[in-house]
């Protein structure tokens, strides 16, 4: 059947099909809400900002189609084949896709909000960005999946195997994972406050700087997993398995551990305050140095100084108790989301691929810092002194960095989409291959600055100084 055949057919109030074939059929923006296209072939169609809605697709051959920003609400595509797909921006809030295949697939950005995805087949997809929000993934397999940044929240993930997964960032607060496959996944940043994660599989989990305050963890398997710099706040970790991991630095604050296993585990730098132990007994460790004053003048560590591990907790605390002077400190991949740092001394310390999303930094001593590859999204870093700072690959999107001083600072690859750069210092600035698009450069100083490859339209540097 062709399509034009197809939509003529639809029009006349037809709108169930079955075991036609369409593939490669061009079917582009189609209104074709409530269609059935049962045990049909669409493999290597385009229906590309299609309106599929309330539609069926039961056990329809679909793989490779092209179906990018297509509307799906409330569809149902049982046992469908969707293997490498493209479903990049899709609306699929509340789609029902039990026992899919969707191998390989790419649903970037896509909306799967309360969508039924029980025993569904997406394994290897690219899922960078996609909202999971209270979807139901019960057995689900998205083995070694990229979903790094993706929304997991309510979500139901009781049996799911995550396992090889990259879910960098990613938010899974609240999340149902009761038994979760997580074995070897690399959950860097990601949130899982409020998760419940009993008898989960987290063994050789990357979980450095992950937020899992008052999760549960009861009988969680986390042999070998790397915690380091984790904030587990509250966490019920009764009979979890931490045998041989790495708890450098992690936040154990009113955290229970009874009848756990640390056996080998890594406690240097941990913070203890009211956890309890294995044994049942409560410890609170008073090692920690007492505050310093704010020293008048902010000074260049010395040479000889050497470099200070610090969690994320550890800052924030020392902060909030009048401290402002911590340069040369080693606080890599630190979850700082929303933090208040004003005029915080970071000089010459490692936050390499530190999350600061929504950060406070105005007029922030911060030369010479490392934030490659950071995570800068909507930080305010005006009048910061940035001078010799590494921000190569950092992304700074919607930043706020007018009349700061970044005066041969490294940002090549770096992403400034609609950066705030007005009246701010970048003589001598790598921006070689950096997207600047929409970034406000009106009155900046761009002497002896590098732009080869960037993304910038000339209209942008007409108010610059160069």
């Amino acid at each position: 059947m062709l399509s034009e055949e197809l939509l003529q057919i639809y029009k006349s109030t037809r709108q169930q099909f079955e075991g036609i074939l369409l593939e490669r059929a061009d079917l582009r923006g189609a209104e074709l809400p409530g269609i059935a296209l049962i045990r049909s072939s669409l493999s290597h169609a385009n229906l590309q900002e299609a309106n599929l809605s309330e539609s069926d697709f039961y056990k329809t051959e679909l793989q490779q189609a092209n179906l990018s920003r297509t509307v799906f609400t409330n569809a149902r595509l049982r046992r469908a084949k969707l293997q490498e797909v493209n479903l990049t921006e899709a609306n699929m809030r509340c789609v029902d896709l039990t026992g899919s295949f969707l191998t390989s697939a790419n649903l970037q950005k896509a909306d799967l909000t309360k969508a039924i995805l029980i025993a569904t087949f997406l394994k290897g997809c690219h899922l960078r960005e996609t909202n999971f929000h209270q979807a139901d993934l019960y057995k689900a397999n998205l083995s070694r999946s990229d979903a790094s940044s993706s929304i997991f929240t309510e979500a139901i993930l009781k049996r799911t195997d995550l396992s090889e997964a990259d879910l960098y960032q990613a938010n899974l607060v609240g999340a149902m994972a009761f038994n979760v496959n997580l074995t070897g996944a690399k959950l860097w940043n990601a949130n899982l406050i409020d998760a419940d994660l009993t008898e989960a599989l987290l063994p050789g989990a990357n979980l450095t700087s992950a937020n899992l305050s008052n999760a549960i963890l009861v009988e969680a398997n986390l042999n070998v997993a790397d915690l380091s710099l984790a904030t587990l706040h509250g966490t019920q970790l009764m009979g979890a398995n931490l045998g041989g991991a790495d708890l450098n630095g992690a936040d154990l604050s009113e955290a229970d551990l009874t009848g756990a296993n640390l056996n080998l585990a890594n406690l240097e730098g941990v913070h203890f305050r009211q956890t309890i132990m294995p044994d049942g007994t409560e410890r609170t460790d008073t090692h920690m140095a007492p505050p310093q004053p704010h020293a008048p003048a902010i000074l260049a560590p010395k040479p000889e100084q050497a470099w200070k591990r610090a969690s994320a907790t550890e800052l924030l605390e020392r902060f909030g108790s009048g401290e402002r002077d911590f340069p040369q400190t080693d606080m890599r991949r630190a979850s700082l989301f929303g933090a208040y740092l004003r005029a915080i001394n970071l000089q010459g310390s490692d936050l390499r691929e530190a999350y600061l999303r929504e950060a406070n930094l105005y007029s922030a001593n911060l030369q010479r810092i490392n934030l490659s590859a950071a995570s800068l999204i909507g930080c305010d870093l005006s009048s910061a002194d940035l001078r010799g700072a590494d921000l190569r690959g950092a992304d700074l999107r919607n930043a706020d960095l007018r009349r700061a001083n970044l005066a041969g600072a490294k940002l090549r690859g770096a992403n400034l989409c609609n950066t705030q750069f007005q009246l701010s210092n970048l003589r001598d600035c790598d921006f070689q291959e950096a997207n600047l698009h929409g970034a406000e450069l009106d009155g900046a100083d761009l002497t002896g600055a590098k732009l080869t490859g960037a993304n910038v339209r000339v209209h942008q540097l007409e108010k610059t100084i160069r």
